[in-house]
């Protein structure tokens, strides 16, 4: 069974938006992901990242790739979560795509709460909405 390619690409995107921070923290300790390590790395014979020394520290790998936060149930909680999740976005992302980077299905209710918390946190200043994509403010 193969996915289509617009599942692929919905993916991949998702993965990029919602692992910024995640890749961000991991290149900040010098750590580098290569995309074809048997490839670009000969020295990796199982297609694992090595350790790799950074002034004198060794940066061990993540032992996953991206992993999708749970949606909390208390509405502070929620806010706070979809707040961290704005902050690690690399790109801005509309409402579908954010709501891709938490556990659970997206279902109509649950994209309603995160637009409604969305546009909470623009009249707070903490989001900004442009042509139907947000991104964090700060």
């Amino acid at each position: 069974m193969s996915a289509s390619p617009e599942r692929i690409q919905a993916y991949n995107t998702k993965r990029e938006l919602c692992g910024g921070a995640e890749r961000a923290a991991e290149e900040a300790k010098g750590q580098v992901r290569w995309l074809r390590p048997e490839y670009q790395q000969k020295s990796l014979t199982k297609g694992r990242q090595a350790v790799l020394e950074v002034d004198g520290e060794s940066a061990t790998p993540a032992a996953a790739a991206t992993s999708l936060r749970a949606w909390p149930a208390e509405l502070p909680a929620q806010a706070a979560a979809l707040s961290a999740v704005l902050g690690g976005l690399t790109a801005p992302a509309d409402v579908a795509t954010i709501a891709g980077c938490f556990e659970g299905k997206r279902t109509k209710k649950k994209l309603e709460e995160i637009t409604r918390l969305l546009e909470t946190l623009g009249a707070l200043g903490r989001a900004v909405e442009r042509e139907g994509v947000w991104v964090s403010s700060g």
